[in-house]
């Protein structure tokens, strides 16, 4: 992600173009990378924005991730 601004673990993002949704799940802040709950609905190049902290991001490298849950 470039121009990454402090989203918090656990905050709901919302794409501004694609109106989706996803929660942060793990950040890793030293590579600027979000993992999230499943969402194939976001764009490259779109601003995500965080419903906690208002702040925001823009997506340069999506990859969907189609599993919401794991049981083991």
């Amino acid at each position: 992600m470039a121009n990454f601004q402090p989203l918090h673990m656990g905050e709901t993002v919302t794409g501004q173009t694609s109106k989706a949704t996803a929660v942060i799940l793990v950040e890793n802040l030293s590579n600027n990378k979000l993992i999230i709950s499943a969402q194939n609905k976001f764009l490259n190049n779109e601003i995500i924005v965080g419903q906690t902290s208002n702040a925001n991001a823009v997506i340069n490298n999506y990859k969907p991730n189609p599993v919401n849950n794991i049981e083991i």
